[in-house]
């Protein structure tokens, strides 16, 4: 704040706070400090980001889809408004538009555990459990201890019949989470 008082125009200060904020549970005031980010600088895409990401945590998915679409507007090579948007579509019901968003975050970042989780989630609402199953697999070799993806993939297993698969899965998701 001192930083902000000194230069109102301070704009990673509005952004670090936006961001501690954000840590705190504060979306309100994410939102604030990433909207007074943009209105400096009309092209900080992180602020897009984070603040789509605050509307998410509040519910706003039509908001962060927003947020995320100007954000790769400005850069189309931003994994994480791909997949923030993609996460946003899910919870929407939007299956195919959450797996396209989560392809096109892939093809970016083949590193990124949380969009091949999301994809594998649409899969698997979409009744591709295989193909859910694969995602899930990725997301768990690329971030080992990704305990919900071990929890999605153990429904897919029961969906296709591998009983034993999602006994594995669930016992690894018990001793990931605990």
């Amino acid at each position: 704040t001192t930083a902000i008082d000194i230069d109102s125009k301070y704009v990673s200060a509005y952004f670090r706070r936006g961001s501690a904020k954000y840590f705190l549970k504060d979306y309100q005031g994410v939102i604030e400090d990433c909207t007074k980010v943009i209105e400096i600088d009309p092209k900080y895409v992180s602020a897009y980001v984070k603040r789509g990401l605050a509307k998410y945590c509040l519910k706003d998915y039509q908001g962060i889809i927003e947020d995320c679409t100007n954000a790769i507007e400005i850069d189309p090579k931003n994994s994480q408004a791909y997949s923030g948007r993609g996460l946003a579509k899910y919870c929407l019901k939007d299956y195919q538009g959450t797996i396209e968003d989560c392809a096109n975050g892939i093809k970016i970042d083949p590193k990124d555990s949380g969009a091949y989780g999301g994809r594998g989630l649409a899969k698997y609402c979409l009744k591709d459990y295989e193909g859910a199953i694969q995602d899930y697999s990725i997301a768990i070799e690329i971030s080992p201890n990704f305990f919900l993806a071990y929890e999605h993939r153990a429904r897919a297993k029961e969906s296709i019949g591998d009983i034993e698969g999602a006994k594995e899965d669930r016992n690894m998701y018990d001793k990931l989470k605990n």
